[in-house]
Formats: structure tokens, C-alpha cells, sequence
């Protein structure tokens, strides 16, 4: 018979924390994937007295957009023949509308719709959020040259140009026209 087995908490004080099943599962045990694990299994009094004494904030935490939590599923959403999955499809269409509106959020703020809009298609998913506070509340770079901290304005959504000159425009409207009137006058028949 299978017996799940008991391990012990990889860091007890981190566990107790509000954030703790976002870096260790809820078991207190799992190495989750991006959290450097490793490099925080002291408890939090020793590793803030070390991090101060050295100068240090850390070690490195990057900004994680998970699909979902822990204990759920994510799923696919099909949009004709094409299917996606429903949190990227999420994500892409609400970055689409805040581009279109010049709206520049942040992580925090793009989890927050995304979660609102998996509701209202009636997914149950809740994405979640891991990473240092405040990079999370910072705003979403949409450039390289957004990512060093200067914030500016999402930019507008690009109208594409045909790539034709006005002249061979107006020769196809001439065109149209002339076969739009030759539709209309009626045929001559041969005999």
C-alpha cells in the first residue's frame, strides 16, 4: 500500500509566512521551480541579519506569472479549430486592450484582469503572482528601454500603411469605377 511520506519544511519560518506555499508548496517541502530554494533555507532572523551585514537584498527573484495555483488545473480554450491556452489567451487579450486604451499596468494590476476576465468566461483558474513587491507593483516595461525603471506612457497601437503610392490608388479607383459602369449598362447582342 501507498503511503504518502512526511518531509520535513525546507525552511520553517518562510513556511509560517503569508507567501510561504508560493515558494515552498503547501507542504513546506516542494523546491518550486525560479524561487532559489537553495539559497533560503536559513531562518528569517538569520538571513536578514546576513543580508544586512553583507549589503545585500538577496538572492535574485524573478517577476512569475503562473497559469494557476498549486491544487488547480489549467485549461484550454478553443477558438474555432485553434486552441490556446486560456491564460496566455487571457493575458495576450488584455495586454491588446490596455495597448489600445494607453494604459500601462502593472504586473500586479494585469494579474488582477486577467483573473477578472478568466471569471467571466467562467474558468476556474486563478493565476498567481510570486516576485519582490515592489517589482510587481511596478509598471509593465513595453520596451527595452522601459526595463530600467523610467516609466512612459504604453504606446498607441501602429495604423500599418499599404505601401501604395496615392497614384496607383487612384488608378485602381478609376478602374473600379469603370468596370462597376460597364456592369451596369446593359450588353449588346450579336446576332
Amino acid at each position: 500500500m501507498w503511503v504518502p511520506r512526511k518531509f520535513d519544511p525546507l525552511n520553517k519560518s518562510l513556511k509560517k509566512s503569508k507567501d510561504g506555499a508560493d515558494y515552498l508548496g503547501t507542504n513546506g517541502a516542494t523546491r518550486r521551480l525560479g524561487r532559489s530554494m537553495a539559497l533560503r533555507t536559513q531562518p528569517d532572523r538569520e538571513y536578514d541579519k546576513k543580508r544586512i551585514e553583507l549589503g545585500h537584498e538577496g538572492p535574485y527573484l524573478p517577476i512569475l506569472l503562473e497559469v494557476c495555483q498549486e491544487q488547480e488545473l489549467s485549461y484550454e480554450y478553443r477558438d474555432g479549430v485553434t486552441s490556446y491556452g486560456v491564460y496566455t489567451f487571457c493575458v495576450a487579450k488584455v495586454l491588446r486592450e490596455q495597448r489600445i486604451l494607453g494604459i500601462n499596468p502593472s504586473f500586479k494590476g494585469l494579474s488582477q484582469l486577467v483573473t477578472a476576465k478568466l471569471r467571466r468566461l467562467k474558468y476556474n483558474q486563478t493565476p498567481n503572482l510570486v516576485g519582490f513587491s515592489k517589482r510587481i507593483a511596478a509598471k509593465i516595461p513595453w520596451s527595452a528601454a522601459d526595463a530600467d525603471g523610467n516609466q512612459q506612457p504604453a504606446p498607441t497601437k501602429r495604423v500599418a500603411k499599404t505601401g501604395r503610392s496615392k497614384t496607383a490608388k487612384s488608378k485602381t479607383a478609376k478602374s473600379k469605377t469603370a468596370k462597376s459602369r460597364a456592369a451596369k449598362s446593359p450588353r449588346k447582342r450579336r446576332r
